[in-house]
């Protein structure tokens, strides 16, 4: 750590796969690609020289109740993305912190609740203007009948999902009877609301963001189907992110979009924007859209976009955006709980980084969150800054793998 700067005491906060272990050693854990964001978190929060404690928690919220009383921490690094195999208690989590009055990074209870509730959150954005496809909802036991306003074709999936679960390609129906049919399976395999939208045709494109009041919009990533067979729709299915195989079959690649025509790419940028402060995002997140051939956004949602692979961490190093340094303006804030009073103030101003230690630039492969602080003169913020921790495959542009 360099001279001057406070070293603090970070809790790095995770989800463990079933029961956690009594002594909380994750160490066989943090060498699998599974733990690969955790793990890299961990490390670069350990080069830069901070206190680092890790919890990894299942079913038990005391642990986390345990741990922070018994090691008060400066800063809770929240990468919870579910309680007990219930992805919408994330938001209890970041409750509890808050609760707890620890700093925490991500977005609050409020963030999390309307991102997971697709509903919920088409709504508000209607609500604000931002044009999204006509859409309705249908909970379990209510009678499926397709109102007039909605038309084909639709697209049907589970209301309360993320990473594309209960998706696929019976997800894209054409008629009534496929219609009720997607509904049911919503209903009765995933037990929960389903919604169905109009299909809208175009490009498929994510939109990362860092920061809470001023924002950084960082380069478009864009989901490609060069191999899909003629007449098929091209939507991310579940299988689309998470199977190699399917993905090279069907030539699905993740890579930085190019140009949109006529000054689209401000306009994008603008409505990704105002969909993040909708939702009450905070820190850093990654609005998902679609763009019509006449440069129509539809957009969508997405509150926790830190992964190894994911497209947060791609466009964040990016060489046109990622060139950056320490210096003397104030930064894009980020991720830190707005509810609990901030520990005392220290630390410098820091932005996104993509050097290695001796400050060379280099390429980048690999995905790292690092914490650092800013100044001011009534009190401080955690940063979420994404950082490169090697340079083993620069040329890969995947994304799959991403579970946000």
């Amino acid at each position: 750590m360099a001279p001057g700067k406070k070293r603090y005491k970070v809790l790095v906060l995770f989800g463990s796969a079933g029961t956690p272990p009594a002594n909380q050693d994750f160490s066989k854990e943090l060498k699998t690609e599974d733990f690969a964001a955790e793990a890299h978190v961990i490390d670069a929060l350990k080069q830069l020289g901070h206190e680092v404690r890790t919890l990894g928690v299942w079913d038990e919220a005391a642990l986390i109740v345990d741990e922070i009383k018994a090691n008060v921490p400066d800063v809770v690094f929240n990468l919870t993305e579910h309680f007990n195999e219930i992805s919408a208690y994330d938001r209890n989590v970041a409750g509890l912190l808050e609760m707890m009055a620890v700093p925490y990074t991500g977005s609050s209870p409020t963030g999390l609740t309307l991102c997971k509730n697709k509903g919920m959150a088409k709504e508000l954005l209607a609500y604000h203007k931002i044009r999204v496809p006509n859409f309705a909802i249908y909970s379990p036991g209510a009678t499926i009948k397709r109102p007039n306003r909605l038309k084909f074709p639709l697209f049907i999936k589970p209301a309360e999902e993320e990473a594309s679960y209960g998706i696929s390609l019976d997800s894209f129906v054409e008629d009534d009877a496929s219609f009720e049919e997607r509904i049911r399976f919503v209903h009765e395999r995933m037990n929960q609301p389903a919604l169905a939208e109009e299909y809208i045709e175009g490009r498929e494109i994510y939109v990362s963001l860092l920061g809470n009041e001023r924002l950084r919009v960082l380069p478009f990533r864009e989901v490609i189907f060069s191999a899909m067979p003629e007449g098929q729709p091209k939507f991310s299915t579940f299988k689309a992110k998470w199977d190699d195989a399917y993905r090279k079959r069907r030539g699905i690649q993740n890579v930085f979009a190019e140009p949109f025509p006529n000054g689209t790419d401000q306009g994008i940028a603008n409505i990704c924007k105002a969909v993040y402060r909708a939702l009450r995002i905070r820190g850093y997140g990654r609005i998902d859209l679609r763009v019509t051939p006449a440069g129509v956004v539809f957009p969508s949602r997405n509150p926790m976009a830190v992964s190894t692979w994911g497209a947060w961490p791609r466009a964040i190093r990016s060489p046109q955006k990622t060139t950056a340094h320490t210096s003397s303006s104030p930064p894009n804030r980020a991720t830190w709980s707005q509810r609990t009073r901030p520990p005392r103030p220290g630390g410098s101003r820091v932005s996104i980084v993509s050097r290695n230690a001796s400050g060379m630039k280099i390429p980048v492969s690999r995905f790292s969150v690092a914490i650092a602080t800013r100044s001011t003169s009534t009190a401080w913020r955690f940063a979420c800054i994404a950082t490169s921790a090697a340079a083993n495959n620069p040329a890969s542009g995947s994304d799959h793998g991403c579970r946000w």
